[in-house]
């Protein structure tokens, strides 16, 4: 196989057109012959000289095209940007205050004809937050998930149908590097739908629900993420005991996205009557949640983790923490949220 017949069969496998070999030596002969006196051999040489130009130029063009084809087939497809994550989603799951600190994995898996998005992912010592975006969009639908590297299992999710976003989220914060950055890789398997009508009721066909349906596939992810840091306080004064309890391991302060407070209760479990909450400086309850489990299996040891959504402005929150008559309030002063 010659030069040319290699060039000729490259040029035909990048869709490159192919024109007579000799073209271009015809036009340039056809151009450097002397002008004839009379006729019209100025205008045909402009003619000639229009005529190259135009075949380079649909050659370029042609290559071109041939090139961008291949590479819009061969890309990955293009996930929605992590800023759109609606702002009533982000303050449902009380990552307003820590929106400058999300990160914006935007990794896309496709399986079973759903394609999932990490869209965001937060973490810090007392929680962390991860939210998926599914494409199409099933209302009542969230993901079974499992993370690695976490104490506790999944701890809930919250979802919102019309967008397809779903949150899934755990009270206790990944396991970190020493340089803060936690290796995570998050499997789903499942979606779960709930149970929905599929008739209409009538005198003779009462309404009738389906069970719970469920998709299965393979979506995994692997990603760094920093674990945000928290800031502790002390609380004054000291809280050491209410009622019949008595309370160690205390620890409280804010981190990006909450104003927290951990602690083991000793004492009966049996009744747990102690209550824990948050609000501002007027009294107006904060948005908050925890746990209370066994430490171990104990029958007299709860560790209690309870947090409030952080403020998105400067704050001084109240945590309250009551048995009967008793009630201690302590003063968590929290600054302005980070900026971007």
């Amino acid at each position: 196989m010659n030069e040319r017949e290699i060039r000729s069969r490259l040029k035909r496998a990048i869709g490159d057109s192919a024109y007579p070999p000799t073209l271009t030596r015809a036009v340039e002969a056809r151009m450097t012959q002397p002008a004839t006196a009379g006729g019209h051999a100025g205008l045909l040489s402009l003619v000639a000289t229009v005529l190259a130009a135009l075949i380079v130029l649909s050659l370029v063009a042609i290559r071109a095209q041939s090139i961008d084809s291949h590479r819009s087939h061969a890309g990955p497809t293009a996930s929605p940007r992590g800023d759109q994550i609606p702002a009533q989603f982000l303050a449902d799951v009380g990552l307003s205050a820590a929106v400058a600190v999300i990160a914006r994995p935007n990794l896309v898996v496709t399986d079973r004809a759903r394609t999932v998005i990490l869209a965001g992912a937060y973490a810090d010592p007392t929680r962390t937050v991860l939210i998926f975006r599914t494409l199409p969009s099933t209302a009542r639908t969230s993901p079974a998930v499992m993370f690695d590297g976490f104490d506790q299992r999944i701890l809930g999710g919250l979802g919102d149908p019309d967008d397809g976003y779903v949150a899934q989220f755990v009270l206790t914060g990944p396991h970190a590097g020493p340089d803060g950055v936690a290796h995570l890789n998050v499997a789903i398997s499942e979606f779960h739908q709930s149970p929905v009508t599929r008739l209409q009721p009538t005198a003779a066909s009462p309404a009738r629900q389906t069970d719970d349906a469920s998709s299965h596939g393979v979506w995994n992810f692997a990603f760094d993420l920093k674990v945000q840091p928290a800031t502790s306080v002390n609380l004054v004064p000291s809280l050491k005991s209410i009622g019949p309890y008595t309370i160690t391991n205390v620890a409280a302060g804010f981190t990006p996205s909450v104003v927290y407070f951990q602690a083991v209760f000793s004492g009966p479990t049996s009744s747990r009557l102690w209550e824990i909450g948050f609000t501002d400086a007027s009294g107006n309850g904060l948005v908050s949640g925890g746990t209370e489990d066994p430490v171990n299996d104990s029958p007299v040891l709860t560790q209690v983790r309870f947090f409030a959504f952080r403020p998105t402005k400067a704050m001084t929150v109240l945590l309250i923490v009551t048995f009967e008559q008793t009630r201690y309030v302590f003063d968590i002063h929290v600054p302005p949220p980070p900026t971007i």
